[in-house]
């Protein structure tokens, strides 16, 4: 029996969230002739700047994270052959600083609460983004891939968490690295992915599940364990039971910071439990579809 909402979190994506987290959550479910893909990506690419990077809202300073994703994007519709394409690879490639390392453009203004990026230091997560992309790309044995793998293991601390600049104990690095590290092609028996895999599964059993009303931390970490080929059946479980709990009535779920749904928190969490397998592809593609008036519901 396939797993159920209390309410519907595509509805709440597909009416309150930006293009970027709709498309991410098509993406997600293979639904590439979506009408919003076919609008949004066209929309994405007249947003390229011209130092080849896409920003996160017209008009602002090329990000990292938003080109990392759009060049995924590019290559799951086949669009990889074209000039849109090889720029945001150029723009990624440039902004890899000396140590291997990569963080969001200097030229971004970061508010003050946004604490887990940063635009003066190395950030593993992003670092493990870029390998992911940039593998996929074909970079697998660019020499500017080892260097950031090198750094990543450089990076990792001794309890197997990979730093944040807001606070060591957050999965999200560990999310990232583990799959990044995996496909370069570090062994799974390899100690800085069983040190990662161990720091993930200790994040999971310390947590408070019965008192959380937080949904981010219930979600995070199952797709990169999945990927390590770890057993989750009873670890899912709990968590789906606890998400459906504290899904808010409008469908989305609160961040730690509001008491209101957030668009793009609700997305993350859906792309993170469709990795993880606990959520029916299928199932969402025709929520999705049925959403935009493509197909009826039965």
């Amino acid at each position: 029996m396939p797993f159920r909402f209390r309410f519907d979190p595509y509805k709440f994506v597909m009416k309150k969230a930006s293009d970027i987290d709709r498309i991410r959550l098509l993406l997600a479910v293979d639904a590439y002739d979506h009408p919003v893909i076919r609008k949004g990506i066209k929309e994405i690419l007249q947003s390229q700047n011209p130092d080849g990077g896409f920003p996160e809202r017209i008009g602002a300073p090329s990000s990292v994270i938003s080109t990392l994703w759009v060049i995924e994007w590019l290559l799951q519709l086949g669009k990889d052959h074209t000039p849109s394409f090889h720029k945001a690879i150029k723009f990624i490639w440039n902004m890899q600083r000396a140590d291997g390392s990569w963080s969001e453009n200097p030229e971004i203004k970061l508010e003050e609460w946004v604490t887990w990026k940063s635009t003066k230091h190395g950030m593993p997560y992003l670092t493990a983004m870029a390998v992911q992309t940039l593998c996929s790309a074909g970079y697998e044995k660019d020499a500017r891939i080892m260097r950031a793998v090198e750094y990543m293991k450089r990076t990792q601390l001794p309890n197997g968490h990979w730093p944040a600049h807001d606070d060591t104990r957050h999965p999200d690095p560990d999310a990232s690295c583990v799959p990044a590290l995996l496909r370069i092609g570090e062994p799974r028996d390899s100690p800085y992915v069983q040190k990662g895999i161990n720091a993930m599964l200790k994040f999971l059993d310390t947590q408070d599940i019965e008192n959380t009303n937080e949904a981010y931390g219930l979600g995070m970490v199952w797709p990169s364990l999945v990927e390590a080929s770890v057993e989750l059946d009873l670890i899912l479980e709990k968590r789906l039971k606890k998400l459906r709990e504290i899904q808010q009535e409008d469908g989305g779920w609160k961040t730690y910071f509001s008491s209101e749904s957030h668009p793009g928190y609700t997305t993350t969490l859906l792309v993170n439990l469709i990795k993880a397998g606990a959520l029916s592809k299928e199932e969402i593609k025709r929520e999705l579809y049925y959403h935009c008036g493509s197909v009826k519901r039965v």
